[in-house]
């Protein structure tokens, strides 16, 4: 086995990584509150990336070293199919991915105009009030911290290393308000990735994802691979209404005909309903929820229009209808249906998310017009009126590698007999051994949303 020398190239990078971390707490450091919103969220969230990342490389890296002998770290066994090197790579990916979204987010707040800070506030207090029915739901016990920045597409960065919601928005919602539409369904997967309901007084508790999971029929084979995108639809037009609706009916319009209509569709990794399908997952939400909804019909009415001009009415209906039945069997996990739900209630009218409705159901688009309304005539509230998210000072304590590890029960010493493209390797099982360090728990190198 190759000792440390051979890989001290490896360690230059971390090193290099460590330096442009320790750059970004000092001029963060410098910064004034008042000028700066999430000063301390964000400075504590690089504290939290570099003890964990440090914790995250030398496990593997001093791991691998047979030379080294260190009681605190096990002896990692090396893989047919993952190379230490691989290991290393992704790694050092994940932090690096992490600085670059925190460091943007950070520049944005400091060097912003007038306009992409009033965005920006906004988006924050869009997003808080997008996750707040969660907590009412008993989902979480406080209020996680929420922090936007611009980003090319709206995205969710999930951090295993403390309770901090990143939502990235398009930079476009600082001139066309519908876009702050996005925030919802990426506050979904920050839940969906962050729940974990009581099991029993001696079992472990269980992830929104295991719950989601036995809600869906064994033979629902591809809506099985969909259910993390099926509850984030949910979830947002629970909070989103109506015009999240309508939203989602533009966006997959956008798709080119290939994809709108192709079910065994895989550029995304089968994560992503049928476009031409996704639609109706919203108007059963609505339908559930309230069936005497006016906008219900003339969304249905119009959906079926788009879909009728570029699909035709001759296509199989009964993925649709399993997805709509597993739609309303979501729909049982919220507080009002179960002992232990999933799901948030929708807010009042007075409170609701979206803002007033309009009162001319028959034209659709005045949903549009009325959400911008919204966002416009917005009022940020006072520090004191926000529900407070966990101190940052607690998260090096509460959120370290250690507790990360033990309570996801990583079994660091096995050695991974999963093979690259073995058809079982799209989640943690028992021949993962240390891969689940690497790939499981929300920690991506990707920019999306998709975990693994």
């Amino acid at each position: 086995m190759p000792g440390k020398s051979d890989w001290k190239f490896w360690g230059d990078r971390w090193d290099s990584l460590n330096r442009a971390m320790d750059e970004l707490a000092v001029v963060l450091g410098g910064q004034d509150s008042a000028e700066v919103p999430h000063k301390e969220t964000l400075a504590t969230l690089i504290e939290c990336l570099k003890d964990f990342g440090k914790k995250q490389f030398e496990t593997f890296y001093k791991g691998f070293d047979d030379s080294l002998s260190d009681s605190d770290i096990p002896r990692l066994r090396v893989s047919v199919g993952y190379p230490p090197e691989y290991a290393f790579s992704i790694i050092l990916d994940q932090i690096a991915c992490d600085f670059e979204v925190v460091q943007r987010a950070a520049c944005q707040r400091m060097s912003g105009g007038d306009l992409a800070k009033e965005t920006l506030g906004k988006a924050d207090e869009m997003a808080r009030r997008a996750l707040k029915p969660a907590l009412d739901a008993g989902l979480f016990s406080t209020m996680p911290a929420v922090v936007t920045y611009f980003q090319k597409s709206p995205s969710t960065r999930l951090f295993p290393y403390a309770p901090v919601s990143l939502i990235g928005i398009p930079p476009s919602c600082m001139g066309n308000p519908t876009d702050y539409l996005a925030i919802p369904h990426e506050i979904a997967h920050y839940v969906y990735n962050h729940v974990q309901l009581p099991d029993g007084q001696d079992r472990p508790p269980v992830t929104a994802d295991e719950v989601v999971a036995t809600q869906i029929p064994p033979n629902y084979g591809r809506i099985r691979n969909w259910r993390e995108e099926i509850y984030a639809d949910v979830y947002a037009c629970i909070v989103g209404g109506p015009v999240m609706a309508l939203d989602f009916q533009d966006l997959q319009l956008e798709k080119l005909s290939d994809v709108f209509i192709n079910d065994a569709y895989s550029g995304d990794g089968g994560k992503h309903p049928t476009p031409f399908r996704r639609p109706y997952i919203f108007t059963a939400v609505l339908s559930g929820l309230d069936s005497s909804n006016p906008f219900i019909g003339n969304l249905q009415v119009r959906w079926d229009s788009k879909v009728n001009d570029r699909v035709g009415t001759d296509f199989d209906r009964t993925l649709t209808e399993n997805l709509k039945t597993v739609v309303g069997t979501l729909l049982s996990l919220r507080p009002s249906r179960s002992e232990k739900p999933l799901l948030p209630e929708p807010s009042s009218p007075d409170t609701a998310w979206y803002g007033d409705l309009p009162s001319t159901p028959e034209d659709i688009h005045s949903l549009y017009t009325k959400f911008a309304e919204h966002i416009n005539n917005l009022t940020l509230p006072s520090e004191q009126e926000m529900p407070l998210p966990p101190a940052p000072g607690t998260w090096l304590s509460e959120y370290n590698w250690g507790k990360w590890v033990a309570k996801e029960k990583f079994n660091l010493t096995e050695t991974p007999t999963i093979r690259v493209g073995d058809p079982r390797a799209t989640g943690p099982g028992p021949d993962w051994g240390w891969i689940q360090v690497l790939r499981a728990a929300g920690w991506t190198t990707k920019w999306s949303h998709i975990r693994n």
